[in-house]
């Protein structure tokens, strides 16, 4: 009896495993995809520990600063990392990684010149003061960060999955190991803040010294006219991407930053637990799919632009199988999940997460999607999506104060907002590939 309930679900893992074997893009989905499900696994066991151990103020706190390295990242690389992978030559796109470290530096100065002048200021506006004494840490965070952008973005040019997937295990580990020390010690949201650099320093790390092993080509000395020959050939990028990213981060930024002025640390800290437990592993799943497929897309459009649209095609389906369900199961039960698994103080998330799943399903299904814009130098209607949506959210947070609303309230604003904000990307996306030779019937 088991074995004839058993032999179809056999039967679609059989199928499912076939075809991956049998497609490259698939490989590289599974070994990112199969990282991350570990270093999420991780995250999920230990959240019930991570919750009784820092307080609601403190995921606040530690929110505000996440926002903010959100930021800075829109401008850290000025976007040239974007053309790493869709350099033909190898030689040349080393150039562009070089450009990505100077521009992060030069970045990495200006975020210290602003943080030791004004941060206090800040920070205080933004009901976390915890950060105060530690403005030289979060400059640290911001220059690791775009060292790691750019190495990353030289691993995928190289389908180096694997080398990718193992490192962001290994530093998830470390920063989930730097917390629980610190959380122990009663550091507070200085204690979350430490261990996300450790973990950053160890990506850093890792990359660095596998690529200085494994490409001697890295040992040679920099071409400054050739650095200075891709800024110029790919100036659209911080013309034109780089602004459309900025806005981007802001937009995913503000609200966590609302929340914390409005209504304070402990509201801010239930909604970004609501993002760690569930939009972030749910997004790291299908980020994995968007390194992937960006490296496929970037490969399409330079070999056989008429495939994009089959590609996107079968890419939302499968965004849609993974995040789907995911989302309909705790759209049921979350309220009593959080309070089950984090304690009664935490029930409130479950509620925002509750009312965040239509925003949720469009924006994790829809965002990998964006890249095509980025490969077919289709960066002006990406910079169209994201000040229509900084628009959109103006617009929500103005109406909440007016309103005096509540966070609740705020929150379900925010979501249809979203919502409306993702289906413009559908459409910006299918005008963006009209032009493309193909077939409109690949999209049905």
């Amino acid at each position: 009896m088991v074995a004839v309930v058993l032999r179809p679900v056999l039967c679609v893992i059989h199928r499912i495993r076939a075809r991956i074997l049998q497609s490259d893009a698939l490989r590289g989905i599974a070994v990112l995809s199969g990282g991350t499900a570990v270093v999420q696994a991780i995250s999920v066991a230990l959240s019930p520990v991570f919750t009784r151990l820092y307080g609601p103020a403190a995921y606040g706190v530690f929110g505000v600063y996440n926002s903010m390295i959100s930021v800075a990242t829109a401008v850290l690389t000025g976007a040239y990392d974007q053309a790493i992978l869709i350099e033909k030559s190898d030689r040349s796109a080393r150039g562009v990684v070089t450009l990505c470290f100077a521009a992060t530096a030069m970045s990495t100065v200006f975020c210290a010149i602003v943080l030791f002048t004004s941060g206090s200021r800040l920070f205080a506006a933004l009901h976390a003061t915890a950060l105060t004494p530690i403005p030289a840490v979060v400059c640290i965070a911001v220059l690791l960060k775009g060292w790691s952008m750019s190495l990353s973005a030289w691993a995928l040019r190289n389908r180096l999955f694997g080398l990718s997937s193992k490192t962001v295990i290994c530093q998830n580990i470390v920063y989930n190991t730097v917390q629980l020390v610190c959380g122990a010690l009663g550091a507070g949201a200085v204690g979350l803040v430490v261990g996300d650099v450790a973990g950053s320093v160890w990506q850093c790390s890792a990359l660095t010294w596998h690529f200085w092993r494994h490409d001697h080509a890295w040992r040679l000395r920099v071409d400054a006219a050739l650095v200075g020959s891709l800024a110029r050939r790919y100036y659209r990028f911080p013309l034109l991407y780089m602004p459309s990213t900025l806005i981007g981060n802001i937009v995913v930024a503000i609200p966590l930053m609302w929340f914390a002025s409005m209504y304070g640390a402990r509201d801010a800290g239930l909604f970004s637990l609501a993002y760690k437990v569930i939009v972030v592993p749910l997004g790291l799943v299908t980020s994995s799919v968007a390194q992937v497929s960006r490296a496929r897309l970037g490969q399409l459009a330079r070999e056989d632009p008429s495939a994009l649209r089959g590609y996107l095609r079968k890419t939302v389906r499968l965004l849609f199988c993974i995040v789907g369900p995911a989302l309909g199961s705790v759209f049921i039960v979350g309220p009593g999940l959080f309070g089950l698994l984090f304690g009664t103080q935490w029930v409130a998330a479950g509620v925002y997460v509750r009312v965040l799943c239509p925003y949720m399903l469009l924006a994790l299904c829809v965002s990998p999607l964006s890249n095509v814009l980025v490969v077919t130098e289709r960066q002006g209607l990406h910079l169209v999506f994201d000040v229509a949506r900084g628009c959109l959210i103006a617009m929500v947070f103005v109406l909440a104060r007016v309103m005096n609303a509540t966070p609740l309230v705020c929150v379900g604003l925010y979501s249809t907002a979203m919502c409306l904000a993702y289906l413009l990307m559908v459409w910006l996306i299918v005008y963006a590939l009209r032009g493309i030779a193909g077939s409109d019937a690949e999209w049905r």
